[in-house]
């Protein structure tokens, strides 16, 4: 796990090897949610974003219903 700007985070593999899913439905939960950036061409994925996606408590739906 490492830190960008205070958050913690990982990257698309290490995500995926967590939450049980591939690496296309991680960058899919990042451009869907809001669960992490890309930076230097590689997604870097927020964990807490990621938790509550695994959760259910994706914050990204509330963002995408107010467009």
């Amino acid at each position: 796990m490492k830190r960008l700007s205070g958050q913690s985070w990982v990257y698309t593999h290490e995500a995926a090897k967590e939450a049980n899913v591939c690496k296309a439905t991680i960058v899919n939960w990042c451009l869907r949610y809001g669960a992490g950036q890309k930076v230097g061409g590689r997604w870097r994925i927020d964990r807490d974003s990621l938790h509550g996606i695994l959760l259910g408590n994706a914050q990204g739906e509330v963002r995408n219903e107010a467009r």
